[in-house]
C-alpha cells in the first residue's frame, strides 16, 4: 500500500521539502538577500497580530458560511435537526473551542493584541504567535479536508490545545496585576473551571465501551489450547467485539468471512490441532456436522456521542441515559445510549 499524506505520497513530499530546505538556505547565504529579509522583518514584524487574528476570523468565518450551505442551502435542513447539530459540532474550530472552554478561546484574539502591543519585536512573543497561527491553519484548514475529523480532535492536544491554553492564561496573568481587572480575572477562570468540571460530569455518569462481564465469559469458555472461529457475516460490530477480545483478553481467533467457509476442509482440520474449536457468529445460517449451539451472548455497549441520534450502525439500540434539563441541543455530549448485539456461541467437535 502506497504510504501517502494528506493525500500526497511521502517519497515526493520529503523531497519536495528537502528542496526547499536547501534553496532557502542556498538565499540566506546571499548577504543582500538576508540583508533585505532582516531589514523587512524588522518593519513589518510588529504587525504581525494582525495576520494572526486575521487566520483566526476568517478560518471560523469560512467554516460556519459552509456549515450554513451545506446543511440549509444544498440540503434544506432544519436548525436544530440531528443532521445540523451533527454537521456544527463537527466543525474543526469548535473543537478547540470546546477543550479550551469558551472562555479562554474568546481571550486568544484579545492576547494576540496585548502581547503584539506590549513586547513588539520580541524575538520569543514573535515565535509563540507564530506557532499559534502554523498550528491553527493546520488543524482548522488543512485537517478540514478530513472526513469525521470530529473524531480525531484529540490530536489537536499534542500541539493547539497546550499552547492556547499557555497563551490564555499568561495573558490572564498579565492583566490581573491591575487591580480593576482582578475580578473579571477571576470570574474567567471561574467560568473555565466549572464549565471543565460540568463536561467531566456528564462523562462520568457512565463508561463508554462493551460491557466486561459478555466479553469474560467468552474468555473462560474458551481455553488456551482452544480456538475460537468468529464469521463476520451478518456481523455489523465485528471490530467493536473482537478487537478487545483478541487483543485485551488475549483470546486465540480466526476470523472468517462467510459461514458457508466452515465447510471447507481446511477449516475442518483445525478440530485436530486444538482441543476444542468454538464458533461466534450473528445468523449462521448454515447446518454444520458436529457443531452445536452452546448460548446466545448478548454483549451490551454504551457509547458517549456528540449529537442526538435514533439508530446506530453498528449496535442495536435500546435507550439512553437520562438528559439534562434544557441540554438537549448543547455543543457538548449529554448523553449515553446503550446498545446491544446478540451472538450464538458454538462449539465444534
Amino acid at each position: 500500500m502506497d504510504k501517502r499524506f494528506l493525500g500526497i505520497h511521502v517519497e515526493w513530499m520529503l523531497m519536495a521539502l528537502v528542496g526547499v530546505y536547501l534553496v532557502v538556505l542556498w538565499l540566506f547565504r546571499k548577504e543582500k538577500i538576508m540583508t533585505a529579509t532582516k531589514t523587512f522583518w524588522m518593519k513589518n514584524s510588529k504587525y504581525i497580530y494582525i495576520l494572526v487574528i486575521g487566520v483566526l476570523v476568517g478560518l471560523v468565518g469560512y467554516e460556519l458560511i459552509s456549515y450554513a450551505y451545506n446543511t440549509f442551502v444544498i440540503n434544506s435542513n432544519t436548525l436544530f435537526s440531528n443532521d445540523s447539530i451533527s454537521n456544527f459540532k463537527q466543525l474543526n474550530f469548535l473543537a478547540t473551542f470546546l477543550l479550551i472552554s469558551p472562555f479562554l478561546f474568546v481571550l486568544l484574539p484579545f492576547g494576540v493584541f496585548h502581547f503584539r502591543k506590549k513586547l513588539g519585536n520580541e524575538i520569543g512573543i514573535t515565535l509563540l504567535i507564530l506557532l499559534l497561527s502554523i498550528f491553527v491553519i493546520f488543524c482548522w484548514g488543512v485537517l478540514a479536508g478530513i472526513p469525521y475529523y470530529y473524531y480525531f480532535t484529540r490530536y489537536q492536544l499534542s500541539e493547539l490545545i497546550p499552547l492556547c491554553i499557555v497563551f490564555a492564561s499568561w495573558y490572564l496573568v498579565d492583566i490581573f496585576k491591575t487591580k480593576r481587572m482582578k475580578v473579571l480575572v477571576g470570574g474567567i477562570v471561574l467560568l473555565s473551571v466549572l464549565y471543565s468540571g460540568y463536561f467531566s460530569i456528564l462523562q462520568l455518569r457512565s463508561y463508554e465501551g462493551l460491557n466486561r462481564q459478555e466479553l469474560q465469559e467468552v474468555k473462560t469458555q474458551v481455553g488456551k489450547n482452544d480456538i475460537l472461529i468468529v464469521v463476520r457475516e451478518g456481523f455489523k460490530a465485528y471490530n467493536q467485539v473482537v478487537f478487545p477480545m483478541k487483543y485485551y483478553f488475549d483470546i486465540p481467533i480466526v476470523q472468517m468471512k462467510y459461514g458457508r467457509n466452515l465447510k471447507n476442509v481446511e477449516v475442518s482440520e483445525l478440530k485436530n490441532k486444538y482441543g476444542n474449536v468454538y464458533v461466534l457468529a450473528a445468523n449462521l445460517g448454515y447446518e454444520i456436522e458436529g457443531m452445536k449451539k452452546l448460548k446466545t451472548i448478548e454483549f451490551r455497549d454504551n457509547y458517549f456521542v456528540h449529537c442526538n441520534r435514533d439508530e446506530d450502525a453498528f449496535f442495536t439500540m435500546e435507550g439512553h441515559s437520562k438528559d439534562v434539563p434544557l441540554c438537549r441541543y448543547i455543543i457538548v455530549p449529554n448523553r449515553y445510549y446503550y446498545g446491544t448485539t446478540k451472538l450464538d456461541l458454538y462449539i465444534w467437535k
